[in-house]
């Protein structure tokens, strides 16, 4: 294979690897969005390789838009979760705030960084995106996520791996889409709508891109079976809990713009300009669950969640052999949560209650050079990132105070890949973690900081792929990988219920994989993945406070935990009228030093499968079933963790091509309306139905 260190993803390669992706069993390459063409190539991590087409991780799995389309899966949370290995969780703090969160193989999102082509927008305090369900995913051409092995160009803290959001770059003089929806509730009454448009030309070296899209909620409904709780021990002004019918608080406005500009004067040289914005503004639902005299309840309002993220993004390659890749970018989050007494919303007098404003932003950049070296090719990669995060905090109480927290965090890598023989070939990575704690004001001592500590960490990480045969191939990788505790988990009081702990150490963890991914048949293509993870000094809240007491915790370094699981995938072609896909993920986690502590947050069976069939000519009907079994929650009541049941869950989806441009799209989820929760004490919606029209052009 002649060397190439051009960063251009081959075509026919890129599709094989968009349909064959470890895992993903609902890829559709017949249609238009599975084409890698229109896939911003800059942004990529997983599919570019110095090699023309040649994928630098072997388990990565990639889902492009044309499964996004497929399911009507509008926003990243519900995208990620139909995935093997990835399980959809509040976490700690999610369903309090109404966030949501995924595990990755019982990773959480502090320990899997996320990215947007190639760019971390994690919030600097929390340390992770902290909700998923805010980001919509009508503007992107695919997502790429990373398992065993992660390339060191994704950057430092991708402890349990990695997931990148690739956005679309356009190949046509002038191209687009668009779609419009009528959404309601379980009782076909209004209750939002989605409207969304994707507009890009190239002209000669030149090319833009735009996406706008806004996704309005103004309620959603439970499930006919659910019954109030009760009234718990509350006083008269705070009311009750949760009534049938309409979710209290469930209203949410996302609106997104995504604009790229760049300029591409050869096969190999690209250089681009990007500009992301979200904006949203939501209501929290309170806890609806069983009355508990101990519960602390929580009444919040969510007026502001914007960020804005600005990059720079370029590749060149000099005479074949060396390129050289960077990332520019400055990313900026502000939000304002306010607390309340009670469920009218309408005091603040308790200790609890405040307003507190957000402002973090970051800055930083990442170099990839890529050489030519031997038998193979050499990639050398920095990054460095200031994360800035200001709380003003305003309390009925207290004095208001505005708080400063700064960490800098840099990273340096290099990676060689080479192949062995004609079918194998090995890939070796090594990189330096440092961060440096610049700033940490104590909000509970005016004018005074915190002890400040510097970390560092040194990752290694090895894969080796055989080719047994055409399109068939066993894979093994091994990597010791860590994370740094987020800024939240050092110094947060977390409202007076918590003790801060600068000291907390980082997180380290070494994890083993075997693969295998094959076409014993033709049209059917079977993958499966087993592996292990150990980590070491695992960060986990811990009840400090004597029984009988209110609850006070600390995040605590609470020792070794093991995560084993198994990844397994079937995809079949039966005929051009007919497909059927199919995902199962087993996962066992347990702490290995204090065995009866729960880890929280992920079913050890989950599953998803689906049928794709195309009776007639202009029709296509999708059902398909979301499976998992009961978990452990981390809920406001207890980080002991509260369990809840398993859930089935049915879906339905109807596309109906009207001329080449227009198609009408009919989905109902969660179609027998189960009832069921990811978290303890908040129930999850019922039936949904969704009308959409879209056009392309």
């Amino acid at each position: 294979m002649p060397r190439d260190v051009s960063y251009q993803v081959s075509a026919a390669v890129a599709a094989v690897l968009l349909s064959a992706s470890t895992g993903s069993v609902a890829a559709d390459t017949r249609a238009e969005n599975a084409s890698p063409d229109n896939t911003f190539t800059l942004g990529a991590v997983t599919v570019t390789a110095t090699r023309v087409g040649e994928a630098t991780v072997p388990s990565a799995m990639i889902i492009p838009a044309a499964e996004l389309e497929r399911f009507d899966l509008r926003r990243l949370d519900e995208a990620l979760a139909t995935q093997p290995g990835l399980t959809l969780t509040p976490g700690s703090r999610g369903s309090p705030r109404a966030e949501q969160r995924v595990y990755l193989r019982g990773f959480d999102g502090l320990q899997v960084p996320f990215l947007i082509d190639g760019v971390p927008f994690y919030v600097s305090w929390d340390g992770e995106p902290t909700d998923l369900a805010r980001f919509t995913t009508f503007d992107l051409a695919a997502i790429e996520v990373s398992k065993g092995y992660v390339p060191v160009a994704t950057g430092p803290g991708a402890l349990g791996g990695a997931i990148n959001l690739v956005t679309r770059r356009p190949v046509k003089q002038f191209e687009g889409d668009f779609g419009v929806s009528y959404d309601a509730d379980r009782g076909f009454n209004a209750n939002g709508y989605r409207a969304h448009a994707n507009l890009g030309g190239r002209w000669g070296a030149w090319y833009a891109q735009l996406g706008i899209s806004t996704l309005q909620v103004d309620h959603w409904s439970l499930p006919k079976s659910f019954r109030p709780a009760g009234a718990p021990v509350m006083t008269p002004q705070q009311g009750n809990l949760q009534p049938a019918g309409e979710r209290l608080r469930s209203e949410s406005q996302d609106r997104k713009v995504s604009l790229k500009v760049g300029y591409a004067p050869n096969a190999t040289d690209e250089y681009a300009l990007a500009f992301y914005d979200q904006q949203a503004d939501k209501q929290v639902p309170p806890y609806a669950g069983p009355p508990n005299p101990t519960q602390r309840f929580n009444y919040f309002d969510w007026p502001q969640w914007d960020k804005q993220s600005f990059a720079f993004l370029s590749n060149t390659v000099w005479h074949d052999r060396v390129s050289l890749r960077t990332r520019l970018y400055y990313d900026r989050f502000q939000n304002s949560l306010n607390s309340y007494d009670n469920l009218n919303y309408s005091t603040q007098n308790t200790p609890r209650a405040f307003n507190s404003s957000y402002d973090d932003h970051s800055v930083g950049g990442s170099v990839v050079v890529g050489l030519a070296a031997g038998p193979g090719e050499i990639s050398i990669a920095g990054h460095l990132r200031d994360d800035y995060h200001e709380d003003i905090q305003s309390y009925p109480v207290r004095v208001p105070a505005v708080l400063e927290f700064v960490d800098r965090t840099w990273s340096f890598g290099a990676e060689y890949r080479w192949q062995l023989a004609q079918d194998w070939s090995a890939v070796v990575g090594v990189s330096h973690d440092s961060r440096e704690a610049r700033r940490a004001q104590d909000q509970n001592r005016a004018g005074a900081s915190f002890d400040l500590k510097d970390q560092s960490a040194t990752n290694v990480q090895a894969a080796l792929t055989w080719q047994v045969a055409p399109g068939a191939e066993l894979h093994a990788s091994v990597a010791r990988r860590s994370r740094f505790p987020s800024q939240f988990e050092r110094f947060s009081y977390r409202l007076g219920s918590a003790i801060p702990n600068p000291g907390l150490k980082l997180e380290r963890g070494t994890t083993y994989e075997l693969g295998y991914s094959g076409e014993p048949l033709a049209q059917l293509r079977l993958t499966g993945i087993v592996f292990l993870s150990e980590l070491d000094d695992l960060i986990q809240p811990v009840t400090i406070s004597p029984p009988g007491t209110p609850q006070v915790t600390q995040v605590q370094n609470v020792g070794t935990a093991r995560h084993t699981g198994v990844e397994l995938a079937a995809k079949w072609i039966a005929s051009e009228q007919l497909d059927v896909g199919v995902n199962y993920t087993w996962l066992d986690r347990k702490s290995t030093t204090t065995p009866r502590r729960v880890l929280f947050g992920t079913p050890k069976h989950s599953a998803f499968a689906y049928v794709s069939w195309r009776p007639v000519e202009r029709l296509e009907l999708v059902p398909s079933v979301e499976f998992a079994t009961e978990r452990n929650t981390s809920d406001i009541v207890s980080v002991s963790g509260e369990p809840v049941g398993g859930y089935t869950l049915f879906n339905l989806r109807a596309l109906v091509t009207l001329t080449e441009v227009y198609s009408l799209e009919v989905s109902a989820r969660n179609l027998g309306d189960h009832e069921y929760q990811l978290d303890y004490g908040f129930p999850s919606e019922g039936r949904h139905y969704s009308v959409m029209l879209r056009g392309r052009f």
